[in-house]
């Protein structure tokens, strides 16, 4: 029996530390599929996970279909704000088709995730679906060295998601009769 518990006790350790092993550094899009209806207004958070750690500075560019969706504002995320002091700028102009460029760093520190670095908010104009895509993402230790990560991108569907009843002209004249 107690041999039986030993063996047991090994096949736990050895499975927590493969877990553990396979852990990596991400950064993504969250939530990962996001539904809107158009004329609304939706936030998407650039996060990344407890595998990300010394993180000084970041460098991000973001693709989206402008013809989709529109950026409305991107805002610092908690994770560099809730460690001041920290520096962040962001611009959609003068980029190619109209990609998020964002610039942020942890002044004289850094910050270990899991937390969120920006938040994005956009506004939805036509039905469709959009990739938000990672086309650059460099991320920094306070040594200024780049910190290796997958980045994983994510998508937002436009659709009318409330039902509508199709009724005959006549019907709609009769409930006033």
């Amino acid at each position: 029996m107690r041999r039986l518990c030993v063996v047991f006790a090994v096949m736990v350790l050895g499975v927590a530390g493969a877990t553990q092993a396979l852990a990596a550094p991400i950064i993504s899009i969250e939530p990962m599929t996001k539904l809107v209806e158009p004329g609304n207004l939706f936030a998407l958070d650039v996060t990344i996970n407890d595998q990300v750690l010394g993180v000084t500075g970041y460098d991000l560019i973001i693709d989206f279909d402008e013809t989709l969706i529109e950026v409305v504002n991107v805002v610092e995320g908690a994770l560099p704000a809730g460690s001041p002091p920290s520096y962040f700028w962001w611009t959609d102009e003068g980029t190619v088709s109209q990609s998020i460029v964002i610039n942020g760093a942890v002044l004289g520190h850094s910050v270990d995730g899991p937390g969120t670095l920006a938040q994005l908010r956009f506004h939805a104009l036509a039905l469709g679906v959009t990739p938000i895509h990672f086309m650059s993402v460099q991320l920094r230790h306070l040594d200024n060295t780049p910190i290796a990560v997958t980045p994983i991108d994510g998508e937002v569907t436009i659709e009318w998601t409330t039902p509508v009843e199709l009724s005959t002209w006549s019907r709609v004249k009769a409930l006033f009769r």
